[in-house]
């Protein structure tokens, strides 16, 4: 497995205290480690760091937000994504993939963030959409296929359509998006704001 690795030497240094490469070493290593399936291995190891790096660095917290997601913890994902908006400083460097890193904040709001929160979450999906305006990223196709999915499954069917063709021509010939951080092949049903009577949507 290639997660394999990256284990030892983000180990090693944050073991030894150099939390600044570590902290460089995982963010490096994100789509290996979520792609490969192991997402609960990637926040493990990232929260051996302290606060410090993960504040300092909203890519960071922004992997770790879409780890903790994707592994079950969306309570957890929730804290990282508001430590990621509060490192935010108007020229930040984007997750990989992304034009914007506030776009992937948002639509990792919209994926995983609390049914309660949902009015506000699909309006930071439109916004995302709007920041990720440049169709070679995936960050355009996640956006699009996140918001889409998020408005099936309230019922603008004629928005979601639009989005998800978008996505889809975003997408073609790169392969299926990755992003930053963000799973755009399976979305958990963009997620748990998807009723469950609606058919689901990475």
């Amino acid at each position: 497995m290639r997660t394999a690795m990256w284990r030892p030497p983000s180990r090693y240094l944050i073991a030894s205290g150099d939390q600044r490469e570590a902290a460089d070493l995982l963010i490096a290593a994100d789509d290996e480690f979520l792609d490969g399936g192991a997402a609960a291995t990637y926040l493990r190891l990232a929260e051996g760091l302290d606060e410090a790096p993960v504040r300092a660095d909203p890519c960071l917290a922004i992997a770790m937000a879409a780890a903790a997601g994707f592994s079950g913890r969306p309570d957890r994902a929730d804290r990282l994504l508001d430590a990621a908006e509060a490192g935010l400083t108007g020229d930040d460097r984007p997750p990989r993939g992304w034009t914007s890193a506030r776009a992937a904040i948002g639509t990792l709001r919209a994926t995983f963030g609390p049914a309660a929160k949902l009015a506000a979450a699909v309006e930071e999906a439109r916004r995302a959409v709007e920041l990720e305006h440049d169709p070679t990223r995936d960050g355009y196709v996640i956006s699009r296929l996140t918001l889409g999915v998020v408005l099936a499954g309230l019922d603008q069917q004629a928005d979601a359509l639009a989005l998800l063709g978008a996505a889809r021509r975003g997408s073609a010939g790169r392969g299926c998006a990755r992003r930053a951080g963000v799973h755009p092949a399976d979305r958990r049903r963009s997620a748990r704001h998807v009723p469950a009577r609606r058919g689901p949507c990475r």
